[in-house]
């Protein structure tokens, strides 16, 4: 699933880029989405769907940047990634 060299794949359409890990907790994910410019964040992993919007709202509150991330929880860190962005 992770890796620090590209892997290619028809399998995998998307590749990210992990910028941040960080505890579970909606003021360390917060304050680090601040750190990173974010402007959003796309939520996978462990997350009770009917608790989605609301945590989504929290981690999101007074965010101004200009990064869309991707946030996956699972039961012991939150992984911030970006999606990876190939150049030509």
């Amino acid at each position: 699933m992770t890796s620090d060299e590209k892997f290619k794949s028809p399998l995998l359409k998307n590749q990210y880029v992990v910028l941040a890990e960080t505890k579970v907790s909606v003021e360390d994910i917060n304050s680090k989405l601040k750190e990173l410019n974010a402007k959003n964040a796309l939520i996978r992993g462990k997350i009770d769907p009917d608790d989605y919007w609301n945590f989504r709202n929290r981690i999101e509150d007074g965010l101004n940047g200009d990064k869309a991330i991707h946030l996956y929880i699972t039961d012991n860190s939150a992984i911030i990634c970006q999606p990876l962005v190939e150049k030509d």
